[in-house]
């Protein structure tokens, strides 16, 4: 039962129903708005008939899916012997009609399109049978010749007509449709349609039309007149196999005023994007204007010979972005834009030459207005400009990206004239030049000739990588330095690849981060301390997979004339990070000589670097070292530069966490480094096999007599981690305890020969300790060995009981428990 007043009806896999009026009560429903019928395989038609049915008037979306035997939307003799009544579909806004193999036409007759005034959208896909979506009135199929009929779908906004194979037209060759408020059109795979019988919207897609050979086919009048094009915005083909150009004439664009975007891609045969015309005639040049394109994008066009005619160029001042890729086409015909992006150029020797630029010699509008320049496996490019002189014309450009051109060898070509002259440095300016991005070149030698010199004060980023031969950078360094793969580069800053030497102030005093990774035949960071005194801005160093680096900072060779004991002290004001990474020959980070100052570190990282003995600076607020094999002691005389350690050494240190250094016995020295570790949150020590104590015990000390008892206090530690160390004895030496009164967590994992945990509790009245209100957990702790541990204090480990949260087997009977469970257990913070 239905009630009159519903406004919603969703008809879903009822198969014994032919038609709504199947439905008794759908004759009593006089507001229906909405209707969609899903999956009923025996539905042939929506309505048997358009006469004395309320539905078909107020009905504002209509949705059929999935109806295999549907013939269309009103049985067949009704059509035929009657014309639609008044007010049918007067409401309709939105008609989808979705995988319906059998209907042939969406609307029978092209006299109802006078009632759908309301119409906006019309969405039909997979309908396999579709022939047209109006069609022609049976009656008057005989009528003669060239009438045609204009019919206004004022509200008609989309059209999307998908995978209609057997689809010949929207409506009868007579009809041409005015819909002011098109927005855009979608046709995909509809191999037969020929013709579009409206003003072409904003938005014209393409898709997969395989025996399109020009657009122009599709449009309903010809010669064009200005209206068919004159709300064009963008256009977009693909997959149009055999379409050879997109508008048969450059005097179409006299039409395209407005039009912003075009997109082209994976048209076999496109050879052109705007054809010549048959009566050009001699050498004269016509400019043709398209004042408010932004986008141009050609891919994989492999026919593609040219974008216009030779004889045309296009004037194009809005232009923002240019993208062509797997092209062969050798010549762009307008002003470059503010974004260009060249992909798969196989062929193309030069990219700014006069083979690709229609102007020659090049016109400073040519690219004025040109910021981005990518170029992406042109594999026969061997320069990106011919000759320095293009560079005074690309003063707004910000980024230069070349990637995968296998014989490139120059970014900027030099001069022809240069070779008659000496040592003349020419400054080359581009003064808004942010990124410069040179990525698996292997021919590459040089970005500018030797006797160039660039200026480009809003350099931010450099990233080099993969470029074997390069052994120079021209200008001044960035805030941002990435070098990468460079195999053959023995120092990183040294005369070669730095234009001026002696180095000066400017060249280094934007230097903020510096990154260099896998440089195997790189043996210094820097040449000399002398170099650090131009780093003021530094503020980070990575340096990662270099087999050969043996100094981040080089000797100087006038130290060794030098006497002995002087010390040198190199400020690095800014420096906060410190990474060193899978360094096997570093030595040093720098002189033993040379202490330096670096207030504002906040982080260290040394791992796989096992000939390193010495941190020649105050140790930062986090330390991690690992994969350090050769390392005795961890906080010792070699690894600290000053000695005996000074409290600012150790004063900002918050967290220390030591991983796999196999040979290290001791964390700190002595039991006086303790004193400067007021600042201390966090100790991690795991999987250091010789491990013995924490805090060494002091041999003055250990000789002198019996119970005196050392408070060794670290007021804000939190955490105490001691994980798989099988040799570990004691935290810290027996005449001395720890105070500790922030401590939240304590995990002893697999230390099985510690005896002792050497924690001092104040005591309460009763002469009971008294724990700290923090502590909340002790774990990794086996129930073997909670029975052999120690304690200063009477009662400690009934009271310390509650907190103890897992009690784990001993060691031998967790040998089958995976390593990397351990390692994430251990280091989940």
């Amino acid at each position: 039962m239905l009630f009159p007043s519903v406004q919603l009806l969703g008809i879903q896999a009822c198969h014994d129903i032919r038609s709504l009026n199947d439905f008794s009560a759908i004759k009593d429903v006089t507001d229906l708005r909405r209707c969609w019928i899903e999956n009923c395989d025996g539905i042939e038609c929506v309505l048997p008939s358009w006469i004395n049915n309320p539905v078909i008037q107020t009905l504002e979306y209509l949705g059929l899916y999935g109806l295999h035997k549907l013939d269309g939307l009103f049985e067949a003799n009704v059509i035929v012997k009657s014309s639609p009544p008044d007010g049918i579909f007067s409401s309709l806004k939105v008609v989808v009609i979705w995988h319906c193999g059998k209907i042939k036409k969406l609307f029978p007759t092209w006299k109802l399109v006078e009632y759908l005034q309301c119409l906006e959208s019309v969405v039909v896909g997979h309908c396999y049978e579709m022939e047209e979506i109006i069609g022609s009135h049976p009656k008057k199929g005989g009528e003669s010749g060239d009438i045609i009929k204009k019919f206004i779908l004022p509200n008609l906004k989309n059209v999307r007509l998908t995978f209609l194979p057997a689809l010949k037209s929207i409506c009868s060759r007579r009809v041409e449709m005015v819909c002011d408020s098109l927005e855009d059109i979608l046709i995909r795979n509809c191999n037969d349609l020929r013709r579009i019988p409206f003003h072409l919207p904003p938005s014209l897609i393409l898709y997969e039309l395989e025996y399109l050979d020009r657009v122009s086919q599709l449009i309903a009048m010809l010669p064009p007149q200005p209206s068919t094009f004159s709300s064009l915005k963008q256009v977009k083909i693909s997959g149009c196999e055999r379409a050879k150009k997109l508008f048969p004439s450059w005097k179409l664009v006299k039409y395209l005023q407005i039009l912003e975007e075009i997109s082209v891609k994976k048209c076999e045969k496109m050879e052109e994007i705007i054809g010549s015309d048959p009566g050009e005639e001699g050498d004269i040049i016509k400019e043709c204007f398209l004042p408010k394109l932004k986008s141009l994008t050609l891919v994989r066009l492999p026919a593609l010979k040219s974008i216009c005619s030779r004889r045309v160029v296009m004037v194009c001042d809005s232009l923002e972005e240019i993208v062509v890729r797997d092209c062969k086409s050798r010549r762009i015909t307008f002003c470059l834009p503010r974004c260009l992006t060249l992909y798969g150029f196989d062929y193309l020797v030069q990219v700014f030459g006069v083979e690709l630029i229609a102007m020659s010699p090049p016109q400073p509008c040519t690219f004025s207005s040109l910021k981005e320049i990518e170029i992406l496996r042109c594999k026969g490019a061997n320069k990106l400009l011919p000759s320095w002189e293009f560079v005074e014309y690309l003063q707004n450009l910000e980024s230069i990206e070349v990637c995968k051109c296998e014989e490139m060898e120059e970014i900027i070509g030099s001069d022809p004239e240069e070779g008659e002259g000496g040592d003349i440095i020419k400054k080359l300016i581009l003064p808004k030049l942010k990124t410069l991005g040179l990525q698996k070149l292997p021919a590459l030698k040089s970005i500018c000739s030797k006797k160039v010199v660039m200026v480009c004060d809003s350099l931010e980023m450099i990233v080099i990588s993969h470029c074997k031969g390069l052994r120079r950078i021209p200008f001044r360094l960035p805030p941002r330095l990435y070098l990468m793969d460079l195999d053959d580069l023995d120092w990183v800053f040294e005369e070669e690849l730095i234009a001026m030497s002696p180095p000066q102030p400017s060249s280094f005093s934007s230097l903020k981060e510096i990154e260099i990774w896998r440089c195997k035949e790189a043996n210094k960071l820097l040449p000399s301390w002398k170099f650090v005194e131009y780093l003021q801005n530094l503020e980070s160093i990575e340096v990662c997979d270099c087999k050969e680096m043996e100094e981040i900072i080089g000797s100087d060779p006038e130290e060794g004339e030098e006497g002995g004991d002087i010390i040198k002290k190199l400020i690095l004001p800014k420096l906060k990070t410190l990474r060193l990474q899978r360094l096997p020959a570093l030595k040093s980070i720098c002189s033993k000589k040379v202490v330096m100052v670096c207030d504002s570190l906040e982080m260290i990282l040394i791992s796989h670097c096992n000939g390193l003995r010495r941190i020649p600076f105050r140790l930062p607020p986090r330390l991690t070292l690992e994969y350090l094999d050769n390392l005795d002691w961890v906080f010792e005389v070699e690894l600290i530069a000053m000695s005996p350690p000074q409290p600012c050494t150790f004063s900002f240190i918050k967290e220390v966490q030591i991983r796999e250094c196999k040979r290290a016995k001791r964390l700190f020295p002595s039991w006086k480094s303790v004193e400067c570790l007021q600042n201390l949150e966090s100790i991690n020590v795991y999987r250091c096999e010789e491990m013995e104590e924490i805090i060494a015990s002091d041999p003055e000390e250990e000789g002198e007599g019996g119970g005196i008892i050392k408070k060794l206090i670290l007021p804000k530690l939190k955490y105490l981690r001691v994980a798989f160390l099988p040799a570990l004895k004691s935290i810290c030496s027996r005449r001395a305890v720890m105070v500790c009164d922030s401590l939240e967590h304590i995990d002893t994992m697999d230390c099985d020969g510690l005896r002792r945990i050497p924690l001092y509790f104040p005591l309460l009245d009763n002469a009971q300790p008294s724990l700290p209100p923090s502590l909340k957990k002790i774990e990794g702790i086996s129930s073997e060995l909670w029975e052999l541990l120690e304690w200063d204090q009477p009662n400690a480990k009934d009271v310390l009981q509650p907190l103890v949260q897992s009690q784990f087997p001993s060691s031998e009977s967790e040998q089958s428990e995976p390593e990397q469970s351990e390692s994430e257990y251990y280091l989940e913070d």
